[in-house]
């Protein structure tokens, strides 16, 4: 942590949990660390796979097919076999089982559902300290094209992003 408050400017957070309101006091950790001890201040990211879709319940059929008939199982074994090895983990600890259903989705918080969804749990990761999200989406072109059009104008209205401008 004194690493990251000392030297970074951003800091990527691989935050553990399925809720973002959980995240809050790691977050503030880091953030108060870095502003206290160091006088200066970073930005808290995480990562999130993005699944959006008409209804909640299409988007985790989807991300589940992808995960279960889709997946390459060999190489999150292989990433998870070197974590394991390097770190002296033990393979039932709860790191791995973690890593390992986060690496199944796409990697990072998986943001599923519909758009007003999305852009509700995006909310919580802003309230919880989150400054940005790199997000991944398992069918790029379609995902991207459908979080600009629906999930975009919902974060601008909620405050979390400033429009498009021609200059963008």
């Amino acid at each position: 942590m004194r690493f990251a408050a000392r030297l970074c400017g951003y800091l990527l957070l691989h935050a553990r949990g399925d809720d973002p309101r959980a995240w809050h006091d790691e977050i503030q950790q880091y953030k108060q660390s870095a502003r206290e001890e160091f006088g200066r201040e970073i930005q808290v990211w995480t990562n999130a796979s993005v699944v959006q879709s008409d209804s909640h319940k299409a988007a985790v059929a989807y991300r589940e097919r992808y995960t279960r008939e889709l997946l390459d199982v060999e190489a999150i074994d292989g990433i998870i076999e070197t974590m394991i090895k390097e770190n002296g983990w033990d393979r039932n600890d709860s790191k791995v089982a973690f890593m390992r259903s986060r690496m199944s989705g796409g990697s990072g918080y998986p943001l599923l559902g519909r758009p007003q969804e999305i852009a509700e749990q995006l909310q919580s990761m802003a309230a919880a300290g989150i400054d940005g999200v790199l997000m991944t989406w398992i069918d790029y072109i379609d995902g991207i094209s459908r979080f600009a059009r629906d999930v975009i104008p919902l974060l601008v209205s909620a405050g979390l992003r400033k429009p498009f401008t021609d200059r963008d």
